[in-house]
């Protein structure tokens, strides 16, 4: 199939370079990156003009991969009239789940279908694939498939679920491959904010952890008995077989490594908003959220940016 590639950070370069490993074709606009990527097979264009110039297939399709919220709504506009009707768009920013209905019906005043996607896996997304929960026009979603699965990691080394109860909870089987439909616009969106906040929990516990590790290394205070931890030999030991592996936890461990007393590091993991959103919903939801209202809160105090 073939897709253009709008905006092409470090990480999200990976995107083009999975999906020409899957035998796509990409089309990518990016003043850094396009070049680089183009040796890989990639083919550059030199505006979004040029980039719809270049999609020769019928149901173009075009994802947008940008990092601030008011210059994709803007691109959303711009392709959104240079696309012809059944043509995808595909939007890959990080707002507030409120706001996607709107963004979603520029483009569909002309008959171009709108697909929202939510990706994770970090940093290793080129070797480990990515995560992807997707919204919008379902017509638009199976007609992506194979980009989607080319993307995805498969069932990989997961256990499966118990096969009794996959004929009962697993409505769709692509789940198990690693990407999924979630709903109509402003569902990913949600799903995303949700295990962002989830995410930055896990991220501040083991931050807490580390620090506590890190001060009961040191010689003070006086009365505290001292251990001599290697903190680098201990994450690498937490790293296998124990309930605490995670992908959060491998950064941790490389960055001991570099730094063993971990002196460059802050035992808080920094406010994106994104971990407000998700208290936004808890309040309006009425859901008991200790332990993501708790994180929320350290995240400079900023208790008044929780009202509704």
């Amino acid at each position: 199939m073939q897709i253009a590639i709008i905006e092409l950070g470090r990480i999200d370069g990976n995107i083009v370079r999975r999906l020409l490993r899957a035998e796509h074709s990409c089309v990518v606009y990016d003043a850094e990156a396009a070049q680089a990527l183009a040796t890989a097979g990639a083919i550059p264009a030199s505006s979004l003009a040029d980039v719809t110039a270049r999609l020769t297939e019928t149901s173009c399709m075009t994802w947008i991969v940008l990092p601030s919220v008011v210059i994709t709504e803007a691109a959303v506009t711009t392709l959104g009239g240079l696309m012809s009707a059944g043509d995808v768009l595909i939007d890959s920013d990080c707002s507030n789940f409120k706001g996607d209905a709107q963004c979603a019906a520029n483009p569909a005043e002309r008959g171009v279908r709108y697909l929202n996607v939510g990706t994770s896996g970090g940093v290793w997304r080129l070797e480990r694939e990515y995560c992807l929960m997707i919204d919008g026009e379902r017509s638009a979603f199976e007609h992506l498939n194979p980009i989607f699965a080319a993307l995805a990691p498969g069932i990989g080394d997961t256990p499966r679920t118990e096969q009794h109860l996959e004929t009962v909870a697993m409505r769709d089987r692509r789940a198990e491959q690693g990407h999924l439909y979630v709903g109509l616009s402003g569902a990913r969106h949600f799903v995303k904010m949700i295990y962002n906040g989830i995410k930055y929990g896990m991220m501040q516990a083991i931050a807490e952890g580390f620090d506590i590790l890190r001060n009961h290394a040191l010689p003070s205070p006086p009365e505290a008995k001292h251990y001599d931890l290697n903190l680098t030999d201990l994450f690498k030991v937490w790293r296998r077989g124990s309930v605490v592996t995670s992908w959060l936890l491998d950064p941790s461990v490389s960055a001991s490594v570099h730094d063993p007393g971990l002196n460059s590091f802050f035992s808080h993991v920094e406010d994106s908003g994104k971990g407000r959103w998700t208290i936004k919903a808890v309040i309006k939801q009425a859901v008991p959220a200790d332990v993501l209202s708790a994180m929320c809160l350290g995240f400079g105090g900023q208790v008044e940016t929780l009202k509704a």
